[in-house]
Formats: C-alpha cells, structure tokens, sequence
C-alpha cells in the first residue's frame, strides 16, 4: 500500500509538470503559429489531435515547436518584423513612454540575423510574462484613461452653446455619464494606486506611465485640461473683439429685411384664361388653360365698384364697366370675348381721362 500511495503521488507530481510544460509550449505555438499565419483550421486540426497531458502529447507539443522553429530560422526578417509588431502592442498595453522604448537599442537595428531575432524574443517573453503577472494593473490604468478621456470631452463641450440641442435626450445622457464618471473615477485611481504599490514593492523598482509617476501623471493631466479650457476661453474672447474692431472699423452688416411691393406699383395678373371643352373626369369644374394669357391693370381687379352714399339698397343699380369685365373673364368663353374685353378697355381709359 505504500508503494502505491509513492506511485500515486509520483503520477501526481508528473501531471502537474506536464501541465505547467503543455502551458508553456501551447504559448509558443500560439506565437508561432500567428507569426507563421498558419490558419485557424489547422490549428483546431492539431489540438483536437493532441489532447490531456500525457508524455505522448508533450512530446507531439516538442515537435511542432521545433519544426516551426526551423521554418522561422528560413524566414528571419519576417519573424523579426512580427516579433517587433508584438513588442510594440505590449508596450501600448503597458504605458511605455518613447524614452522607455528606446531603452531596447536592438529594436532599432538593421542587423539581421539569429542573435537579433533571439533578443527580440527574449524581450517579447519577458513583457509577456510581466503583463500576464499584473494584468489586472494594466487593464485598471486602460479602463480609467478610457473614463477620463470622456470626462475631457465633456469639460471641453461645456461652452459650446450647440450642446443644448437637446435630441435624442443628449443633455440627459451627458448628466448621467458626467455623474457615472464622478463616481467612479476616484474609485479607479484609489484601486490603480493599491496595485502600484504591490507592483513596486514586488519589483523593487517605480511605476510609471508613459514615462510619470501615477501621481504626476493624474496631474500632469487635470493641468492639461486646464490649459486646453483657458485656450478656448481665449480664442473666443479675441474673435468677439475681432469682431467688435471690425464693426468699429467698417460698420456693421445691414440687417436682411424681406422686399415688399411699393405701394402704387403695376402688379400684373393673368386674365385671360380660357377653358377646355367639356369637364375633366376626375374634376367636376373644367379645367383653365394657360393660352393667350393677357394682363391688366392691377386697378381693374384690387378696386371694389364705387357706391352712391344716396343710392337706395333696395334699388336696382346699372353694372359698371369693370364688374361687366369682370364678369365677362370669367363667364364669356366665346371668341368674341377679347373683342368686348377691349372695348371695355378703351370706354374705362376715356372716362379716367
């Protein structure tokens, strides 16, 4: 029974070496595998083949390493190139500073070769292997430079008077993010500090982003804004008294005021619209025809016929030259009406003259 019990932690000791070793090569042949761009079919292919942690399946992990291995060793400046692709999305991830990055001098050289490729992978293992450690550190700093820049945005947007078009409920939105972001921000700084001080105290060095201590950083930002608000503030100010100078200087720009008709102006009116033979189908009054459009005096049709103050209502009146005009426009459709219309004409003219 002793024996057993040897045997089965022996067999327990293994498997968790085989699992930490299977780790291991699975990250590399995820990272050679998307430098050789190999396709996602062929990758599923090999791992459904390949599964557990037995030493059988290590050592299927061990040969596919190496023969990608031996194709990157063919294609070197490729593997170099994507390797300093890597490296350059990690070290966006962690808030590296230029300086920070110019520190790697190989990055910057043309040699190519093993040895160069060797210290690029190196270099990408270890911010691997540091981003992996305190990722939740990384991910808290994005998440709070995500808020703070929609807090930027906000203060920025304050006096823009374009703001309080209020569709779609934007006021509403912006209020309840400005109060989201309030409650939150702190919140996120106080965690990112906690974290800071575990990642120093781990490390024995200082933490900073894009080149700053946090601290600094959280300054350096607010006196930004700062500056960009007072900017605003002064741009505006010297348009208004732009503005103002040339005013001074040429007058200021007329107000544009709707034209309106002089009174006692000719205003010309169509008056000769003649009809169409029968009625329309869908209409039950006939339809006017454009042709032979004549004109007359705007007298002839804005002015009401003049009333005798001792004339009886009861009374029959004779019909004025201008009301048997009128009549005639409209109810004499017969060719002799253009003749009639110019006699009327010509009797009015005599007896204003």
């Amino acid at each position: 029974m002793q024996w057993l019990e040897q045997m089965k932690q022996s067999l327990t000791i293994q498997l968790e070496e085989n699992k930490k070793l299977h780790k291991s090569l699975l990250t590399k042949l995820n990272s050679l595998w998307t430098r050789m761009e190999l396709s996602e079919a062929d990758q599923k292919q090999f791992l459904e083949q390949y599964t557990g942690y037995s030493d059988g399946v290590i050592v299927k992990f061990k040969e596919e390493v190496q023969r990608l291995e031996e194709l990157k060793l063919a294609n070197l400046e490729k593997f170099i190139k994507l390797t300093r692709d890597e490296i350059s999305r990690y070290w966006d991830l962690m808030c590296y500073s230029e300086d920070d990055r110019k520190l790697f001098v190989p990055f910057y050289s043309d040699n190519i070769g093993e040895n160069l490729l060797a210290d690029h992978e190196e270099k990408l293992e270890r911010l691997i292997l540091e981003y992996n450690t305190y990722e939740n550190l990384y991910k808290t700093i994005k998440q709070r430079n995500h808020m703070w820049e929609e807090f930027e945005s906000m203060e920025c947007k304050e006096s823009d008077p374009n703001r309080f078009d209020n569709r779609g409920g934007k006021l509403l939105k912006e209020e309840k993010t400005r109060k989201r972001i309030t409650r939150d921000l702190p919140k996120l700084e106080e965690m990112i500090v906690k974290e800071i001080d575990l990642w120093e105290s781990n490390t024995g060095k200082i933490f900073t982003v894009y080149g700053h201590k946090f601290s600094d950083y959280l300054n350096y930002q607010k006196e930004e804004l700062q500056n960009r608000k007072d900017q605003m503030k002064e741009n505006k100010l010297r348009a208004k008294e732009e503005a103002m100078h040339n005013e001074m200087v040429y007058g200021s720009t007329p107000a544009k005021t709707p034209k309106r008709r002089i009174a006692g102006t000719t205003i010309l009116t169509p008056a000769n619209k003649t009809y169409q033979d029968g009625p329309h189908p869908d209409h039950p009054y006939p339809r006017r025809t454009p042709r032979a459009r004549q004109f007359v005096h705007s007298s002839l049709v804005s002015k009401s016929p003049v009333r005798t103050p001792g004339r009886e209502k009861n009374f029959p009146r004779s019909t004025t030259p201008r009301e048997l005009m009128r009549s005639s426009s409209v109810h004499v459709p017969s060719p002799e009406a253009g003749n009639i219309r110019r006699s009327l004409l010509t009797t009015i003219q005599e007896a204003d003259d």
